[in-house]
Parts: structure tokens; C-alpha cells; sequence
């Protein structure tokens, strides 16, 4: 059931829309490139995923709403009213309670536009308006060369064999999307490609700071911040293993072996708190110790 937003906190009202779409969606996951995570050794720039997080927008906004079209636009319907695949009717207020924005109806249909903007700057989509009706988002390729999008993974296209990992639809529904800090979100998108290379699954996960350099490039601060994060909400486990040094035993060295556990996005995680819940919660329990010190005062 839709509940207006008045009586909700964000996140909740965020659940709430994500369910509702997720059921238009038929509950799709999304097939994201693996070239929107990871660049080849040889690539000049960082992979978009990273650049989108480079952008320092508040909440790391840009990384969420880009995912957030895919997962809306990427499957193989097509707009009745253009006849257009990978295209979908854009309301900014609805895009800004899903993605938890406070103040959805102004200063999130704010951000969310001009993030929007920022996204065709980069050549992720197209806006096209319509006199009388809401804008119409075309989604392009998600690495940023302004090419049509085309689903990974379908065998009638000619890119359909480019490698792609699997976003649940449990990202927006269970809240993970907001949840997460960018740091995080940037880290699980790399953890989950480190994933689908591996041999098998539950295999230990290994990224060195060469590889992540070169491959991911982002910074260590972001990745062991987002480790960390996602270690707390057990989404991943930590583990220390040594490694041998051949012909040097006195000083071994060390790394992390990450396992991921993705039946934890499958569960709510523990969402941060809604300031106006907690500002009335401090206003009531306020009045309820000024009425008490009142109460052994007479």
C-alpha cells in the first residue's frame, strides 16, 4: 500500500516505492556491464562507476540514480506512447522519494534534475520532453560512449556475450541502495565483479592495491572504507591469510580474502535513522524530563 509521505519516514516511503515498481518490473534484476565497474589495464580513464563516485554529489547521488534508470529502463519493454525501447516516463518527486532525498517535492526534484543532467553530460542518457506529459528518459550504454543501450546478456544482440554482473532487484526493495554510504555501494559493485570471475562459488575474493589502482581506480581510503562498511553489515567477511614468500620465511606477508555473502541483500539492512524521527523523539523526551524535574521540584 502507497502511503502519502507526510506519515513516513524516507527510507520507508523509499521501500514503499521501490515495492511498487519492482512490481511493474516483474521484480528484474539488473545485468550491468562489467566494463561500467572494472577498466582493462590499458584504460586511460577510470571505469564510470568510479567517475560517477568521483563527482562528490551529496549522497553520492549520481552512482544511485544511474543504476536506479537501469534497473527501471533496462529491460525489453518499450514506451507505448514513443515506441521506444530502454526508455522510461521520468517524475523527479518519484525518483527523489525513491532514492530517500529529504524534502522530496522541492529540494529533491532539485538534485534529482540536476543530476540528471550531469548523467546526459556524460553520455549515460537522453532526455527528450513532450509538451503535456513527463519527461522521457532514454538510458544509454552505461559506460559513458553515448552508444544505444542494449540488455547484457541477450543473445539477439551482437554485444550479448559482453560479461555483466547481476544487481537484485532487493537492492532498492530491501533498502540496500540507500543504505549503503557511496563508498560502500562503489566497493560492493567491485566486490560482486571480483565475484563472477572467480573459479567457484565462496571462493576467497582478493583485490591488491595494484589491481585496484589500475582495474577499479579508486583509492584506498574509499576501498577499505567500503570494506569495512559492508563487513559491518555482513554482506562480506574479512578474513587475514598469510602468503608465502618463497625463499624468505622471516617476514611474511598478509591480505585480506573477502567472502560474499549475497543472501544478505536479500534481508533489510539496518537503515540509518530519520533525523525528524530522531529530532521529535529528543523534543519528546525533552518534555518528558522537564516534566519530570518539574514533578520532584514541587
Amino acid at each position: 500500500m502507497t502511503t502519502d509521505s507526510s506519515d513516513q519516514s524516507v527510507y520507508d516511503l523509499a521501500r514503499d516505492r521501490a515495492a511498487t515498481l519492482s512490481t511493474r518490473l516483474k521484480e528484474r534484476q539488473v545485468q550491468l556491464r562489467s566494463a561500467f565497474v572494472h577498466s582493462p589495464p590499458t584504460g586511460a580513464d577510470p571505469p564510470m562507476a568510479t567517475r560517477l563516485h568521483q563527482a562528490r554529489c551529496k549522497g553520492g547521488l549520481d552512482l544511485r540514480l544511474e543504476l536506479t534508470l537501469l534497473w527501471a529502463a533496462g529491460g525489453t519493454g518499450v514506451d507505448p506512447a514513443s515506441d521506444l525501447e530502454h526508455a522510461v516516463r521520468f517524475e523527479a518527486v518519484d525518483y527523489a522519494e525513491l532514492l530517500a532525498i529529504e524534502q522530496p517535492e522541492s529540494k529533491g526534484k532539485r538534485q534529482v534534475s540536476a543530476s540528471l543532467k550531469r548523467l546526459e553530460t556524460r553520455g549515460l542518457i537522453e532526455r527528450m520532453t513532450q509538451p503535456g506529459r513527463p519527461t522521457l528518459i532514454l538510458i544509454k550504454r552505461e559506460i559513458g560512449d553515448g552508444a544505444p543501450y542494449s540488455r547484457p546478456g541477450d543473445p539477439q544482440h551482437p554485444e550479448g556475450s559482453a560479461p555483466y554482473l547481476k544487481l537484485p532487484a532487493t537492492l532498492w526493495t530491501r533498502g540496500w541502495i540507500n543504505a549503503l554510504s557511496p563508498s560502500a555501494l562503489l566497493s560492493l559493485l567491485a566486490i560482486l565483479h571480483l565475484n563472477e570471475l572467480a573459479d567457484r562459488a565462496g571462493s576467497p575474493l582478493f583485490l591488491s592495491p595494484s589491481r585496484r589502482k589500475a582495474s577499479y581506480g579508486f583509492s584506498e581510503d574509499t576501498w577499505y572504507a567500503g570494506v569495512n562498511e559492508l563487513a559491518g553489515c555482513e554482506i562480506v567477511t574479512k578474513t587475514r591469510q598469510k602468503v608465502r614468500q618463497p625463499f624468505n620465511p622471516d617476514h611474511p606477508r598478509y591480505r585480506d580474502a573477502l567472502y560474499l555473502d549475497t543472501s544478505r541483500l536479500q534481508q533489510d539492512p539496518a537503515l540509518p535513522a530519520d533525523p525528524l524521527a530522531l529530532l521529535l523523539e529528543a523534543e519528546r523526551t525533552a518534555g518528558t524530563d522537564a516534566r519530570a524535574a518539574l514533578g520532584r521540584r514541587k
